[in-house]
């Protein structure tokens, strides 16, 4: 996720944001209020398109921004901001925070580089998990293979809950392509 984002107010003119996508490179920005809240996004498809269909060119940000905009959660999983970019056909979503304020952006680039991480680290951070938050579970009893992004979870579990909770948790961790259930309950 990217910190450090470009935005305009809604009284954003026309020539400021094609000023705003040449100096900056970006492709789009957010539109947000006073208190950083996204009220939509304005991107240079907005603008182009505005030029195209003869608008005058004093359109601001507001006229010309999609509302509402497609945002995603900084507490989602990296896996439905994938979902949301590709079913809304969109490169990066703002990224807001419990109180809907924006905190960042993601983008594609972004996703792809969380998906290209190693089996070991992704090994090491599924047994994290399991040691945080599985309760009815003892993570000594879980064997974990990875290979190629795809977990295999082996060995043994005392309550069919605490193994699905097993394969829940390995599904959340960034990079993982999906989750081989092989855990024997014992209870």
């Amino acid at each position: 996720m990217c910190t450090e984002v470009v935005v305009v107010s809604p009284t954003c003119g026309y020539r400021r944001l094609v000023d705003v996508f040449d100096d900056l490179a970006v492709g789009a920005v957010p539109v947000v209020d006073e208190r950083d809240h996204v009220l939509g996004v304005v991107t240079e498809s907005d603008v182009l398109h505005a030029k195209v269909v003869g608008l005058t060119g004093t359109e601001t940000a507001a006229a010309l921004m999609r509302a509402p905009a497609v945002s995603v959660s900084e507490s989602a999983p990296i896996r439905e901001a994938a979902r949301l970019m590709d079913s809304r056909h969109v490169r990066w979503l703002p990224v807001l925070d419990a109180s809907d304020m924006l905190v960042g952006t993601v983008s594609r680039r972004d996703l792809l580089r969380r998906w290209l991480r190693g089996d070991a680290t992704i090994a090491r951070d599924v047994a994290d998990e399991l040691r945080q938050h599985a309760l009815w579970l003892d993570p000594t009893t879980i064997r974990i293979r990875v290979v190629d992004g795809v977990v295999t979870l082996s060995g043994t579990a005392g309550r069919r809950v605490a193994a699905r909770l097993a394969v829940r948790l390995a599904w959340a961790v960034d990079g993982v392509r999906d989750v081989v259930d092989q855990i024997t309950v014992t209870g």
